[in-house]
């Protein structure tokens, strides 16, 4: 009986992993940005703040102490008409990468974790192809809630495009349970 009776608890908690009571709200499309570099198109569809993310049940990464991670949403397409890589991790000033600035001096790599099948870097897109996915940044929790800028850059050779973090804020949170898609009671 009790074989059962755990069996049943495991497979409820199991049932309940990526589910919430609160549904999911809507993006503002005033809060929603656009933009176009090289071959790439771009909108910044949502971010969050947390200090941990999840992999699955048994893998997360967590922030160092004092530190939170700064979840990029986009969607990316590519309107070329080759085959290209996103934010490659080998690459030449030709190529595209991510930045975050913040009040205009200070300079944030974006971090890749690896084994994060949402992470956008070194994804391959076929022309014509669209996909969505995250891009995140280790940044000292002193600057989540002060008024100074805070800007994603994607920069290609001597092209630049800069999303105003702060303005896509209508959604954004900072997370104080478990990251998108992590096992939750519903409780």
């Amino acid at each position: 009986m009790k074989k059962v009776l755990v069996s049943l608890i495991s497979l409820l908690l199991i049932c309940q992993c990526g589910f919430t009571d609160s549904p999911t709200p809507s993006p503002d499309p005033d809060s929603v940005q656009s933009d176009t570099i090289g071959v790439w198109e771009i909108t910044l569809d949502d971010h969050y703040f947390t200090d941990s993310i999840s992999i699955n049940d048994f893998m997360s990464f967590t922030a160092d102490e004092g530190d939170q991670y700064l979840v990029v949403d986009l969607t990316v397409s590519n309107t070329g008409k080759q085959a290209e890589t996103f934010l490659p991790s080998v690459y030449f000033d030709t190529d595209l990468q991510a930045y975050l600035y913040y009040d205009e001096d200070y300079e944030f790599s974006a971090s890749k974790l690896m084994g994060l099948t949402d992470d956008l870097h070194d994804r391959f897109f076929n022309p014509l192809i669209t996909k969505s996915g995250i891009i995140v940044f280790a940044i000292p929790e002193s600057i989540i809630d002060d008024e100074k800028p805070l800007e994603l850059t994607f920069s290609m050779g001597d092209e630049s495009v800069s999303f105003d973090i702060r303005q896509s804020s209508v959604l954004s949170q900072t997370l104080e349970t478990a990251a998108p898609g992590a096992c939750t009671t519903g409780a």
